[in-house]
């Protein structure tokens, strides 16, 4: 995820974000979603 990404409201447990994506070859926009595992 490259700077300047916003939160999308989508009513989620885990945050979706909107950002610019560096891949290979290009810059893409994606909906990039932040999961966290908790180890017990």
């Amino acid at each position: 995820m490259l700077p300047g990404a916003h939160n999308f409201e989508d009513l989620n447990v885990n945050p979706t974000w909107k950002a610019h994506v560096k891949t290979h070859e290009e810059i893409k926009i994606a909906y990039v979603k932040k999961v966290v595992v908790l180890k017990k």
